[in-house]
């Protein structure tokens, strides 16, 4: 059958006037002819084909996990990815800025030393006439995870020489350049770097109260820091689960006349900080070496200080509350460090005493040279002085000082194993300024004396001896071969530094 158009416009057994045929017939379809110019027997137009669909969009290529900068290179661009050429990418970006700023989680930076046009060894240096850039130092904002952490990395020139950070500062400033600003982030690590000439610190966390956390600096070079207060090569503020290891930091100066630091933890906020360690670092020519303060945190705790070489400094340890509403400082562990012309090895005061400091042990460290009390405490429970060499001292071995808050007293777990030699005044001083004052001025009256104070027997197995020295003239002091200090300690273990044992 052909193909008719048929439009249907009454239902059936009714026509469309309602009137009959003259047949006598109902009409039940009205037809509508067929116009001339269409034949029935004719096929319909093909309908017109569909527009074939747009293309989708190539997609952008994924940003480069491990990016360069490398700002005598030249072809050198912070418009390129950060990729070299000879790798397939644009070229290495210019700035150090640009490189951390392009950094992702799980990404790696390299940062590449150079001489610039005049030969000179190539200084990186925020640029503080561009106002896009942040007036506090290099910046880094975003954090790593544990499954994606970020490494920023220095690569040596054919000389040796780390890419260097200098931010041409000699004097403390209004707006000051920091070396590497961690900026509340995380799961960080930076290595072999010399950062030199900046204000407050080498490197430094924000002092804003995040959270910043599993941070590793490693091999760096730090020196000639310039501030007014809180100055450090290092300063880490409110952050836990740090690892500082193998740098070499000096040249720390301050103007106003409150601590200074290396190595510190100054204004925590409503933080935990917890489980530092601080070990194999070479420090000298600051105040203070490293400085815990537990201002304004929850706790400071679980603290490793291990394997350093102090020179030349007032106080190679010193843990400090802060203020009144500081919480204590639990759990220090100094041992197998090297403490040569200071004013104090450690120096740790609980003071306005709310609280006790708990748990520091000192243990196997050689102390050469105290101008003042090798150890002094105030406010501090559970000490444990054992396998160390106290040699030139100058003033008393260890002073206590009186707690005003009758319920803080000092207490001595343990006060032997320890080797004297060379001391102007080997002398113990107790509870300094309280009813319970006492001061010993014998090691064989030390190891008798009974006091509050002293929780166990004391000074028994401790010596007065030449402890036998490698070469203590060229400052050489592992134990010699004969060294009446070797299997002298707790445990058998040699004492000082340089023992090859952990000692319990």
């Amino acid at each position: 059958m052909g193909f008719t158009s048929l439009i249907v416009i009454a239902s059936i057994g009714m026509s469309a006037c309602g009137g009959q045929s003259s047949g006598g017939e109902r009409m039940s379809l009205t037809e509508t002819p067929i116009a001339p110019d269409q034949n029935p027997s004719t096929p319909a137009p093909e309908p017109e084909p569909e527009p074939e669909p747009e293309p989708e969009p190539e997609p952008e290529p994924e940003p480069p996990l491990i990016i360069t900068v490398e700002a005598t290179h030249p072809n050198a661009s912070d418009e390129n990815n950060g990729v070299p050429e000879e790798e397939g990418g644009s070229g290495p970006f210019k700035t150090l800025q640009a490189g951390l700023d392009n950094l992702l989680p799980g990404g790696t930076l390299y940062v590449k030393a150079g001489v610039d046009a005049n030969g000179e060894r190539y200084r990186y240096q925020v640029d503080t006439a561009d106002t896009t850039t942040t007036s506090q130092g290099f910046v880094l904002n975003t954090s790593g995870s544990d499954i994606t952490p970020i490494h920023i990395e220095g690569i040596a020139d054919n000389n040796g020489q780390a890419p260097l950070i200098d931010q041409g500062q000699t004097q403390s400033s209004e707006t000051p350049l920091s070396g590497i600003v961690l900026n509340c982030v995380s799961h960080i690590t930076i290595k072999n770097m010399e950062i030199r000439n900046v204000n407050d610190a080498g490197v430094t966390s924000s002092l804003s109260g995040c959270e910043t956390s599993n941070i590793t600096l490693e091999n760096l070079v730090i020196h000639d820091v310039f501030g007014e207060e809180w100055v450090a090569g290092i300063r880490l503020a409110g952050v836990s689960h740090a690892l500082v290891k193998g740098n070499t930091i000096y040249d720390i100066f301050q103007e106003l006349p409150t601590t200074q630091s290396v190595l510190d933890a100054p204004n925590t906020v409503n933080e935990t900080v917890t489980d530092i360690t601080i070990t194999d670092n070479t420090i000298s020519n600051s105040t203070t070496g490293v400085y815990l303060n537990s201002a304004r945190a929850r706790a400071l705790e679980n603290i490793t200080i291990s394997e350093n070489t102090f020179t030349d400094i007032n106080v190679a340890v010193q843990a400090s509350a802060g203020n009144d509403q500081a919480p204590p400082i639990n759990s220090i562990s100094v041992h197998h460090n090297l403490a040569e012309n200071m004013d104090h090895f450690l120096h740790a005061d609980q003071a306005p005493l709310i609280a006790t400091f708990d748990n520091f042990r000192i243990f196997n460290n050689t102390v050469v040279k105290t101008n003042k009390p090798a150890l002094e405490f105030r406010g501090v429970n559970a000490v444990s002085v054992y396998n160390n060499i106290f040699t030139e001292l100058q003033d008393d071995v260890v002073v206590t000082r009186h707690s005003p808050n009758a319920e803080i007293t000092e207490q001595f777990t343990r006060f032997d194993y320890n080797a004297y030699w060379q001391a102007d005044s080997l002398a113990w001083t107790l509870d300094l300024g309280g009813s319970e004052q006492a001061r010993v001025l014998t090691l064989e009256t030390w190891a008798q004396t009974e006091h509050p104070e002293l929780m166990s027997a004391v000074g028994t197995n401790s010596t007065v001896t030449a402890p036998g020295f490698e070469n203590a003239e060229i400052r050489d002091y592992r134990l010699s071969v004969d060294s009446p200090l070797r299997g002298a300690g707790l445990n058998q273990v040699d004492l000082g530094a340089y023992s090859d044992n952990e000692a319990p």
